[in-house]
């Protein structure tokens, strides 16, 4: 007899690796699941930090009231400024409905080389930030559109939508609903978005002080005698860059006509050589991206070899490629353009156009010619437009502010309520319009906003207005975006206000030029070599989302200094 041989176990270390592909598959699918279950908690977690409770908000902030109009950059951004600043103040945040933070996160510059679509038909809108409802959190919040302002009785009226009523909003119930019904809304225009009307049910909103940070809508301007909403984005005529991105992708032949749509007012008037004259900052579209989105279109056309097929022309009101921006900027740009051969028409607009014929008519103001143009494809540059309820409530009741909110240059205080301020779009500012001149804009009605609560005439014994306003800080008219060069290139220019004259209330672009100035490490202009590179990296890696919600809307950070917050004294100055 004999006992049998125990087998002998291999003798395997604990920290090997093992290399079964069973194994190595079950790990990654165990990963994947953990980090997808991680995320979700920790989006869910975020979500409910987003405001303090009903109860605590309305118990510790029983103060004077502020109201701003608009949750986008600057509304979200001003909110926290000042709830952070003004621990009793009462802030209501009214937005008609939750959108993107701001739609200068991605530019229209983006359409040759991105695949998403931004505010279009598509339905893609997997960049929704939970900034704008979460940031506020010692706001409320009210979902709802703006009526009207009443300016006797200091109150916002707006039609809410009760799915996203917040309680912490406290609201009197007006007996009459209101009959007039906005077709604009707060942000693009309802055939651009798509969205449901709300229910009407109007409330008002007692303010002492009213913040305007509505921003403004993409409007058709001087075409919507041949266009209606429902034409554009769809067959040959594209607007947003989800659509623009898919007709490039499905074009082979016919030209590819880019407009530079210039403002109503610019179109009507324009007759003989000096109509540039006329042209005004207030309605026209953010500059950088008609810039950005020639470079990129042609730089798509010339990678899959579509030029020779689909000639490219390049058209706007402008005499070079935006005269809203000082001269150096328009002179490297311009090289740049003739480098790449780009058929480029300035002094340019739309007299006519014909989309059953796919037809336009170019009109050229200096040389006074005409030429008709048959296009496959007809890519707008659109205008702005203000929300009507500025006009309507009697903010802009000059013919030359075309509907925006006229207010002070310097101090952002509207021009006839002290009581009432305006920032970013929708302010007639002359200044070009941008993320940049938002977040710099910020900290000057911040503290002008707590000095007219503090010191504001409103009531006996206190200061008279002229009074309030020499304590108030000052805009210099800064604004910086970016100018998207080629897909991993691109320029930072940065300018403030430059030959400004106070006796003009509202200069046209030949009147006000603006300035170049340079607050950042190396030079603005510089986009050709690492130094391009890493201001393309800024926008490309979706940074904007990370400083707004990290940075910019916790009050670390606002324009033109490197990482610091302008902080102003009790008589106005920079300290």
């Amino acid at each position: 007899m004999y006992l049998p041989k125990q087998p002998v176990k291999v003798k395997e270390s604990p920290f090997a690796v093992q290399k079964s592909r069973r194994f190595i598959a079950a790990t990654g699918v165990a990963a994947f699941v953990t980090t997808a279950v991680a995320s979700y908690f920790t989006l869910e977690k975020v979500r409910e930090r987003q405001r303090r409770p009903d109860g605590v908000l309305l118990q510790h902030r029983n103060g004077k009231r502020v109201v701003i109009v608009g949750a986008g950059a600057a509304g979200c951004a001003l909110a926290a400024s000042i709830t952070s600043a003004c621990p009793d103040v009462h802030v209501t945040v009214i937005e008609r409905e939750k959108k993107h933070v701001f739609h200068a996160v991605v530019p229209l510059a983006h359409v040759g080389h991105r695949s998403y679509d931004l505010n279009t038909t598509g339905g893609v809108d997997f960049l929704r930030s939970p900034a704008t409802w979460n940031v506020t959190r010692e706001a409320a919040l009210v979902r709802g559109e703006v009526l009207r302002v009443d300016t006797t009785k200091n109150e916002v009226v707006v039609r809410e939508d009760q799915e996203a009523l917040t309680i912490t909003a406290r609201a009197e119930t007006s007996e009459q609903p209101s009959k007039n019904v906005l077709t604009w809304p707060m942000g693009l225009p309802s055939w651009l978005l798509g969205a449901s009307q709300p229910p009407v049910n109007e409330h008002r909103y007692p303010y002492d002080v009213l913040v305007l940070a509505c921003g403004a809508a993409r409007s058709l301007g001087p075409l919507q005698k041949f266009l209606t909403g429902e034409q554009v984005d769809r067959y040959r005529i594209a607007v947003n860059p989800g659509i623009t991105r898919d007709c490039l992708v499905h074009l082979y032949k016919g030209t590819v006509l880019h407009v530079k749509v210039p403002p109503t007012s610019f179109a009507e008037g324009a007759t003989g050589v000096r109509s540039i004259s006329t042209m005004r900052y207030v309605s026209r579209q953010h500059d950088g991206t008609f810039i950005g989105t020639v470079n990129t279109v042609w730089r798509y056309l010339f990678f899959f070899n579509k030029q020779k097929f689909c000639p490219y022309m390049a058209v706007t009101a402008d005499r070079g490629p935006s005269d809203a921006l000082p001269i150096e900027v328009n002179e490297r740009v311009m090289d740049f353009w003739k480098q790449r051969s780009v058929n480029f028409m300035p002094c340019t607009y739309i007299t006519h156009l014909d989309p059953r014929r796919s037809e336009a008519t170019l009109y050229n103001y200096q040389t006074q010619q005409k030429e008709v143009v048959n296009y496959q494809l007809l890519l707008l540059d659109l205008p702005l437009v203000a929300p009507e309820f500025i006009r309507k409530s009697g903010l802009s009741r000059s013919e030359a502010a075309e509907g925006f909110a006229e207010v002070n240059p310097h101090t952002l205080q509207h021009v006839n309520h002290a009581n009432i301020f305006a920032i970013g779009d929708c302010a007639a500012l002359p200044t070009v319009k941008s993320y940049g001149a938002v977040f710099a804009q910020v900290p000057v009605v911040s503290h002008n906003v707590q000095q007219q609560l503090l010191h504001g005439a409103h009531g006996t014994g206190e200061m008279s207005n002229a009074a309030v306003r020499s304590r108030f800080a000052r805009y210099d008219g800064y604004s910086s975006f970016h100018i998207v060069m080629t897909t991993w290139r691109a320029m930072w220019p940065e300018m403030t206000y430059g030959g400004w004259r106070d006796n003009l209330s509202f200069p046209t672009i030949t009147d006000a030029p603006l300035s170049l100035t340079n607050n950042h490490i190396w030079d603005n202009l510089a986009w050709a070599d690492v130094r391009g590179f890493l201001n393309a990296v800024y926008y490309q890696w979706f940074l904007y989302e990370v400083m707004f919600y990290f940075v910019f809307t916790r009050g670390a950070w606002y324009p033109p200094k490197w990482f610091s917050v302008p902080s102003f004294g009790d008589d106005g100055t920079m300290l």
